[in-house]
């Protein structure tokens, strides 16, 4: 996702210096930075025509201020670009509202700025609070000192256009880190929850997470008949083999191979579950003994002719399987032990099978050729 936002930025956001987890982050402290800097450059000129000489100095200041920090931006420093701009604000607002008058709206600008200086990592967050406090105290007294200033003559009938603009383009930065601040946390959040409930090296949802849908699944099909489910215990053969002949890496690709079986062989309503080690549990919903069994004799065939020892392409991976129907009244614990039950039988069969509760038996043709045999 960090990959796309990146390619699809135009030409005038992108930086080979930008990591992409920051490239959203950059791309709205750019077009902070360019917003700020046409403004500045149309003040410049504003001040320059109506003859107002410090604003039209200060101007420069503050174009200069907001070049430096594209620039920052740009070389990836991304909080000393924030820095700049909030340092620049406030030296622009300080004036102007003293030259113009409280009624010229300058001061609005530091109340965004306030908000987002605390957003800053280069500073503790005691420091940042602080200096945020110290901004709503300038206001304060932009207020009580320079509420009653008269402007310029010539500016005085630009005041109330002056005032709304201020406010208006001053509520745009507060709402912009106001959406950022909600975009990180939902972020973090997802990220979070993710690795409760997610295995890390096969993507597959975690034990933790198969107790919480047994649960609700459970209590759904007491309600609903049609709610009801099978539940397939599944082991890779072999696999302490893989592990000590091949090495942990390669058995960490056999995992992560299997699961992207199990995955894509499955529909969204199912769930597949990383149990422990070599063993993986599928739940399939709304499905029947017999059609469960068939899409699990699919899903071993399939790791058949998809899975297999990078060293050795003729050295196939193989999986056995134990099937049974929840019966609507039984644990996890205790709907586990008989697929375990029947896992088993299925290695002691031969492994590469899948046997169900009702037959315990080979559904489909034994694919050994090539497998993984012990010595």
């Amino acid at each position: 996702m960090n990959d796309y936002i990146k390619d699809t930025l135009p030409r005038i956001f992108r930086s080979p210096h930008i990591e992409n987890k920051n490239a959203l982050k950059s791309t709205l402290i750019q077009m902070g930075c360019y917003i700020g800097l046409a403004i500045h450059v149309l003040f410049l000129y504003f001040f320059w025509f109506e003859g107002v000489q410090l604003l039209f100095f200060i101007n420069h200041f503050s174009v200069a201020m907001w070049v430096w920090a594209c620039w920052q931006n740009y070389r990836g420093y991304h909080d000393q670009a924030i820095l700049i701009g909030c340092t620049e604000i406030l030296v622009h607002a300080f004036t102007a509202v003293s030259v113009l008058g409280y009624g010229s709206g300058f001061q609005f600008y530091l109340w965004p700025v306030a908000c987002l200086i605390t957003l800053s990592p280069l500073l503790k967050q005691l420091v940042a609070g602080c200096i945020a406090l110290s901004f709503i105290v300038i206001f304060a007294v932009l207020h009580f000192y320079y509420y009653e200033i008269i402007p310029p003559d010539n500016l005085v009938s630009y005041l109330p256009w002056m005032y709304t603009l201020n406010a208006i383009i001053a509520a745009v930065p507060l709402l912009l880190g106001v959406m950022l601040v909600r975009s990180i946390t939902e972020k973090q959040r997802n990220k979070l929850t993710n690795m409760a409930i997610k295995d890390e090296l096969t993507d597959l949802y975690n034990r933790r997470y198969l107790n919480t849908f047994f649960e609700s699944q459970a209590k759904l099909a007491k309600r609903q008949p049609s709610g009801s489910f099978c539940f397939a215990l599944a082991d890779i053969d072999f696999f302490k083999k893989i592990n000590d002949t091949y090495g942990h890496d390669e058995g960490d690709r056999v995992l992560k191979d299997v699961a992207f079986v199990f995955k894509k062989s499955t529909r969204e309503s199912d769930l597949v579950c990383r149990w422990g080690g070599e063993e993986f549990v599928i739940i399939l919903m709304g499905t029947h003994l017999k059609d469960a069994t068939r899409i699990i004799v699919d899903i071993k065939n399939a790791i058949f002719d998809q899975v297999h020892i990078s060293q050795d392409e003729e050295k196939k991976v193989t999986a056995s399987f134990g099937v049974v129907k929840w019966d609507g009244q039984e644990s996890l614990h205790e709907l586990n032990k008989r697929a375990d039950e029947l896992l088993y039988a299925a290695k002691a069969a031969g492994r590469n099978r899948v046997l169900n509760e009702n037959f315990r038996q080979t559904l489909s043709q034994q694919l050994t050729t090539s497998a993984i045999e012990p010595h």
